[in-house]
């Protein structure tokens, strides 16, 4: 189970990088289409960008939960213990 937990944090981490990488080539493409003077493309591209970045975000959130959880897998039973039960 373990070994699934990290494979699945490993996979979100690749597709993290995937997205910057695709975040990188939004923004130079949205570069090039506002020094030629296209509004429209422009537009188009800035939300893409959002979404892309709203994704990411999500994904290392995701990734931070994922490790808290791991590191942490005991973590229901802390108040047992404060209570006094075993």
């Amino acid at each position: 189970m373990c070994m699934q937990r990290n494979q699945r944090t490993s996979n979100l981490e690749i597709d993290n990088k995937k997205k910057w990488n695709r975040l990188h080539v939004l923004v130079a493409e949205r570069k090039d289409a506002r020094t030629r003077g296209k509004k429209v493309r422009t537009k188009e591209l800035s939300k893409q960008i959002q979404r892309e970045v709203r994704t990411v975000n999500r994904g290392i959130k995701k990734e931070r939960i994922e490790r808290v959880l791991r590191e942490f897998k005991g973590i229901k039973q802390i108040a047992g213990i404060k209570q006094g039960d075993t």
